[in-house]
């Protein structure tokens, strides 16, 4: 009986702790770079924080943390070349939530040529999922690099099911 109790309080208090939820898989199409969005929810799937993880050629290089502040203020972790390469602008957001993002990108750095998409990270009972107007829920982003011999920013971003 104790056994059982035991077993039923180590479950209870494993549903209890914070979960990690993946909501996007980015690629480019120039490097094997992949990076792992993922957000951290707390034991009544609100958020917390986010992270992701850099990898090339399936083996982690780096491992970055945000927290729900800095998300707010529109950093996201990254420095050198691509600390300023995209901006978030996360708009009428809650932890609870979720809310709207504003995503600039270049298009072309040297003619400070700059694009905008939008989307929504959404709660939907207790999962979370991106949402970009006229595409259901989506989890994967391919950046397609603009130039042919000298990368001068992105061309698109395709959004897609994995």
């Amino acid at each position: 009986m104790k056994f059982i109790l035991v077993v039923v309080f180590l479950l209870i208090s494993f549903h209890a702790v914070s979960a990690q939820k993946t909501v996007l898989y980015a690629t480019n199409s120039l490097t094997e770079t992949k990076r792992h969005f993922h957000i951290i929810t707390d034991e009544n799937g609100d958020i917390e924080s986010l992270f992701y993880v850099i990898d090339e050629e399936d083996e982690e290089i780096e491992e970055r943390h945000i927290s729900y502040e800095d998300f707010l203020k529109g950093d996201i972790g990254e420095t050198g070349i691509f600390k300023d390469f995209f901006k978030i602008r996360p708009q009428n957001f809650s932890r609870h939530k979720g809310g709207h993002i504003i995503l600039k990108y270049p298009y072309n750095f040297l003619k400070n040529e700059i694009r905008t998409v939008e989307i929504d990270l959404v709660r939907n009972g207790g999962e979370w999922n991106l949402q970009k107007d006229g595409l259901g829920p989506f989890n994967n982003c391919n950046i397609i690099i603009n130039g042919r011999i000298v990368p001068v920013g992105a061309k698109e971003l395709v959004f897609s099911k994995k």
